[in-house]
């Protein structure tokens, strides 16, 4: 069957001839040509600097980037110099426009803890059945099954919309963390693990419980883990999976079909998906280069990735970082913080 011509001339066949792209100006993805990225609309959620752009010239600046207007740097060394967990706080900045009075995120955490358990059956019939070697896959997968278990979800309120988000805050970390125990259990053999979430644990805690066969994890640990959920909670409003979001509610359709398309982009190695291939490419490092302390020995194994004779022959190198970011990644900076601070290495 392979042998017909929808197989064997599929690329030539598909193929568009690159001058058409600069013919009528149109743009590769969210690109233009010099790499600057294209306005697609405008958000006063979150703001992402790179550079700056004079006389039609493109001039490298440090990274900056803000939540409502409020520097992300501030907000997590906030959080980090009171030894508190932020990332409930940043998704109600991010979701409300304005940061909790302490009031405000006690109930904002109660309705977090009220949505964690997962419907009757829901693990086991919509989880675990039929197991999936990717997580992603399994948490958009979920989502479009919890559709089935709102009444009101054809409902476009405002009330509706910011219910559906809580509930699938709430929810997510569960079904990602049992998505990871099923994939353990079906394709490494492991035991599988379905913990209980407990009471009063903030996001990052409950990950670890729930993660760990043993539900152990330390302080650092899971305080860790909420930075690294706050620098990755938003990024400008205007990247792949955001875009993918907002394209299919233009459509008018419900937030659970529009959430799974996200996470679809999201599951890209070009978006999200790029953190797996960084960890691919390194295990095929290790394995091909000879020597790993010489230099010429690591220059020779990343030119043949960027020839496309290495690893997946894409030609491209995972984890350089944003495309937006030119001198600085202000996400990179506190990580490396954080990681001094644990005493790993940068």
């Amino acid at each position: 069957m392979r042998d017909l011509s929808i197989y064997k001339n599929f690329e030539s066949t598909h193929a568009v001839d690159p001058r058409m792209y600069e013919r009528y100006t149109i743009k590769r993805g969210l690109r233009n040509a010099d790499g600057s990225g294209v306005v697609v609309g405008v958000t006063s959620v979150s703001n992402v600097h790179g550079y700056v752009i004079s006389d039609e010239e493109k001039t490298a600046d440090e990274g900056v980037l803000t939540y409502r207007g409020y520097n992300i740097v501030d907000l997590v060394s906030n959080a980090v110099d009171e030894k508190r967990f932020g990332f409930e706080e940043a998704a109600y900045l991010l979701m409300s426009g304005d940061l909790p009075t302490q009031t405000e995120l006690e109930k904002f955490n109660k309705l977090l803890q009220e949505q964690r358990d997962l419907p009757d059956g829901f693990t086991i019939n919509y989880i675990a059945q039929p197991p999936t070697r990717d997580i992603m896959n399994a948490m958009g997968r979920s989502i479009l099954s919890l559709y089935a278990f709102d009444e009101r979800a054809e409902e476009r309120s405002a009330e509706h919309e910011v219910d559906t988000a809580i509930m699938l805050m709430s929810r997510l970390p569960r079904i990602m963390v049992l998505a990871y125990h099923v994939l353990r259990n079906k394709f490494h053999g492991d035991s599988l693990f379905i913990h209980p979430y407990r009471e009063g644990e903030a996001t990052a805690e409950t990950i670890l419980s729930m993660l760990r066969p043993d539900r152990e994890y330390t302080e650092l640990e899971a305080r860790v883990l909420d930075v690294m959920m706050m620098i990755h909670a938003e990024h400008g409003g205007g990247n792949n999976s955001t875009f993918s979001c907002r394209s299919l509610t233009s459509a008018d359709t419900d937030p659970y079909s529009a959430y799974a398309a996200a996470i679809g982009s999201l599951k890209g190695a070009r978006h999200g998906g790029a953190n797996a291939r960084v960890l691919a490419m390194a295990d095929d490092a290790m394995e091909h280069i000879k020597d790993a302390v010489d230099e010429g020995s690591v220059a020779d194994y990343l030119n043949k990735v960027l020839d496309g004779k290495a690893f997946d022959h894409t030609g491209l190198i995972y984890g350089m970082g944003h495309a937006v970011y030119t001198l600085s990644d202000p996400r990179a900076i506190l990580l490396k913080k954080i990681c001094a601070q644990t005493g790993g290495r940068h």
